[in-house]
Formats: structure tokens, C-alpha cells, sequence
């Protein structure tokens, strides 16, 4: 792995028991996710996840049939997502929706438009708010996911909307969006689809980036990356961009299988001031990794940013070069499919220690710990208790506080006179601040005597 610092521009019984095991899972799960019972609340996540299963399992629409418990019409389709537990039209919408700006839109939300259309929200394309992505079951195709624009959208009449019973979901660690491949999207009569919030340079987008359904690692898509070019200073790259956070350490992984040389293939991580200029970056190829035909393998690399970084760049470089078939045929141009890239945002750290191993009946113990950053000042710190023969209680709510140069937490506990003996538990966890993740301490033990 290479570092540089830059200031400046830029068994058949088995097989078949396994397969059985296998077939009843995805049963389970298809039950699972798109059972018409509907819970009194539903997550974001899992209202994209249900939406999903209709893109990677196609069902053609139709105003009369249903698959699932829904009907598979566009109101159906959002219907199953929001798991409502009947079909609902647009023109009934309004009982378990509510209307809401457009600038609260977030995903799982819809547009809709009165006995015409409705289309779920999945998440804006650009900084400006111009263009969006739908998940949407329109007449005589399947469901699937487009670009739109917001503009031309609310001018048609469409309104945005929320489900009544939707609820908020935990923000993902990773920073990348669509990091799976799961969502390719096109504007209307436009081809071919893209990995949406992806950028690519180097060639023609088409013959750059190409969805794969028949190999993958967690979702039913991956991407394969191609460089045709015979140019040998050729190269094509797959990127994205996200804000960080001066002085923490982020981390840029991938997972690749190529049948090229993997020296070919470069994982970067490079940090970019106010201005957009490069102030830092660190690369890592195939080979240091062992990417090979195989299997996914994983590569990557991490670096604490400077302290003028606001944004990351992640990038996937293929070089030109040369592949060998099955029969040994030399030919010319590169490819590597690509699977789950992240960058992930760093995890807070907070110590735990006790001010006594032993306490007796009627005394008083204290935990605490230091926290980093120390912007983590003023975050909240839940201390939980774990008493003898019992199990996990929270004991109080406190705060992160400034003590010197340092952050740190504090909770207390008085051991009462008829309070069992045994081993106290303690932990405590501090919710996340902008631009880390929260985290929970180990664990530290009190004997009461």
C-alpha cells in the first residue's frame, strides 16, 4: 500500500439438504418482507428493503392481479413497500398519508399525484435537490427505479407525501451511497441504466460500468468495471464522493475478483480541502490484497484525515492492459466486478474504569471514562447496570463534559442495604455526533460484599 501526502492541486445429499435449506429460507424471507401484515410502525430501511425484493424478483404490473397480498399496479407496489396491509389507489392515499414539504422528503416517502400516479421517494441525486431517484410500478413495466425532476414533477401536480406510520431509521456508517449496486436508474427514454450517486471517467459510461445479476456478495447486483481502450495510459474510474470530519480515520474498502492482472486494479482514499484540492491520499492494487477470478476478496485502505479536509473521494482505477481466457487467449482490455465499497465513518471511542473493585452495602461507586473527540462534549451517555440473576437495566443519563484538554463521562451507583450481593455490571453508551458513529464501552465489574 502506497501513502502520500499532497499539499497543493489535486458434498449430493448435502447439495441437496443445502438447497432445501436454502429454498426455505428465501420463502421465510419473501414471507417476511412482504407479508401483507402490517406493523404498527415500519422503518425506512425496511420500507426500501420491501421495495427492493420487487426489483430483484420482477413482477409485471397489472391493476388486477397480486403478488404478495398486493396488487401489482403502482399504488400496490407503494402499498407493499409501506406494508399497509391492503391496496390502497391514489385516490385513497390520503387515509394513511399526509403531505409534507419537499424539502422534508427523505427516503421511503412518495410522490403522488391524484388518480394518475404514485412513486416512492428513495433519495436525492444531486447536492441541489434538482433530480431524485423513485422506486415505481408504471403501466405495462415492471417495477424498478428512475431518475426524475423535482421541478417538472410538481408542476405535473404531484405532491409529496408520508406514510402515516413510517419511522425514522439509524443513519448507516458507511458514507457511500448504494455502495451494493443496488439501485441503477435512468431518466425517461434514456439508456442504458446507471449505479446511481457513481461517477465515472475514462470512457463511454456504457462501456465502463455494467450491472451484474449473476454473481454478487450481499444484494442480487454487483458491478462490473471495464477498460477496453487499447491505449496503454488508458484507464476508466468509478467514484463518489462524501463530506467527513477533520482528524478522525476513515476507511475505504472494496470487494473485487477480477480475471485480469490485479495489479491493474487501485483502490484510492483521498481527502479534498474547501476548495476541492487534493490534501491527502493513500492507494492500495489488487495484488497487495490477492484479488484474483475466484472469489470476492476484499482490499482496502485508511487514513486519518487533515485538518483542513472536508470531503472524501473514494475511486476504483482499472488500468489498460491484457486478459487471458479459459483457453489461453491473450486479449486485450481489463475488467473487475466490484461488490460492497464503503468508506466508513469513524466510531467513538469512550473508555470505562470503576473507583472501586469491592463495595459494601450503603457505600457509593463510580464509573467513568474518557471520550474522543471532544467534540463529543455534551453528547449523551446512558449508564446501564447489570445486577446479580438479572439483566441489563439503564441506570441514568448523563452527558459527555469538558475536564481539562479532555472529554469525559461520569455515573454513580449506591449499593443499598438490601441490595443482593454479587458481581455489578456496568456500561455505558454515547450516542453519535456528526460525522462518528456512537459506541458502547466494555464492560467493568463491582463485587458488592
Amino acid at each position: 500500500m502506497q501513502t502520500r501526502i499532497v499539499r497543493g492541486n489535486h458434498a449430493r445429499t448435502a447439495r441437496t439438504t443445502f438447497a432445501l435449506v436454502a429454498l426455505v429460507s428465501a420463502i421465510i424471507l419473501s414471507i417476511t418482507l412482504l407479508g401483507t401484515t402490517s406493523a404498527f410502525a415500519i422503518a425506512r430501511t425496511t420500507v426500501l428493503a420491501r421495495a427492493q425484493v420487487r426489483v430483484d424478483k420482477p413482477v409485471p404490473y397489472s391493476q388486477s392481479k397480486y403478488y404478495a397480498g398486493y396488487r401489482t399496479d403502482c399504488s400496490g407496489y407503494v402499498s407493499m413497500c409501506w406494508a399497509t396491509g391492503s391496496s390502497y389507489n391514489t385516490r385513497s392515499f390520503y387515509k394513511v398519508t399526509h403531505r409534507i414539504p419537499v424539502s422534508s422528503l427523505q427516503p421511503g416517502d412518495a410522490m403522488l399525484k391524484k388518480n394518475y400516479h404514485i412513486k416512492l421517494f428513495y433519495g436525492w441525486v444531486d447536492e441541489a435537490h434538482t433530480q431524485y431517484v423513485a422506486y415505481e410500478a408504471s403501466n405495462n413495466i415492471i417495477a424498478g427505479t428512475r431518475i426524475h425532476s423535482i421541478a417538472e414533477d410538481l408542476d405535473f401536480g404531484y405532491i409529496p407525501v408520508r406514510y402515516d406510520r413510517i419511522t425514522g431509521s439509524a443513519a448507516s456508517r458507511n458514507l457511500l451511497q448504494n455502495g451494493a449496486f443496488k439501485v441503477w436508474a435512468k431518466s425517461w427514454g434514456k439508456n442504458p441504466d446507471q449505479p446511481v450517486w457513481w461517477q465515472s471517467t475514462g470512457s463511454w459510461w456504457e462501456t465502463v460500468a455494467t450491472p451484474r445479476t449473476d454473481t454478487y456478495r450481499s444484494s442480487r447486483r454487483s458491478l462490473k468495471l471495464t477498460n477496453s481502450s487499447g491505449d496503454p495510459s488508458a484507464f476508466t474510474e468509478l467514484s463518489q464522493s462524501a463530506a467527513i470530519v477533520s482528524g478522525a480515520e476513515y476507511r475505504a474498502s472494496a470487494w473485487a475478483k477480477t480475471d485480469s492482472d490485479p495489479r491493474g486494479l487501485e483502490l484510492k482514499l483521498t481527502y479534498l480541502n474547501a476548495a476541492g484540492e487534493s490534501v491527502a491520499e493513500t492507494t492500495t492494487t489488487g495484488d497487495s490484497s490477492g484479488i484474483n477470478s475466484s472469489s470476492f476478496r476484499w482490499m482496502g485502505v485508511r487514513m486519518s484525515s487533515p485538518a483542513d479536509a472536508v470531503k472524501a473521494v473514494v475511486t476504483v482505477r482499472l488500468a489498460r492492459g491484457e486478459t487471458i481466457d479459459a483457453s489461453g487467449t491473450v486479449l486485450p482490455g481489463t475488467s473487475a466486478t466490484l461488490d460492497d465499497i464503503s468508506l466508513y465513518r469513524p466510531y467513538i471511542s469512550a473508555s470505562i474504569i470503576r473507583s472501586r473493585t469491592t463495595a459494601y452495602n450503603g457505600t457509593t461507586a463510580v464509573v467513568s471514562g474518557l471520550v474522543s473527540p471532544k467534540s463529543s462534549i455534551g453528547a449523551t451517555v446512558t449508564v446501564y447496570v447489570q445486577k446479580p440473576g438479572a439483566g441489563w437495566t439503564k441506570l441514568a443519563t448523563t452527558r459527555v463534559y469538558a475536564s481539562g484538554s479532555s472529554a469525559k463521562w461520569r455515573g454513580k451507583m449506591t449499593f443499598s442495604r438490601s441490595m443482593r450481593r454479587g458481581i455489578y455490571r456496568f456500561k455505558a453508551t454515547v450516542v453519535g455526533i456528526p460525522g462518528y458513529v456512537g459506541t458502547t464501552t466494555s464492560i467493568a465489574s463491582i463485587r458488592l460484599r
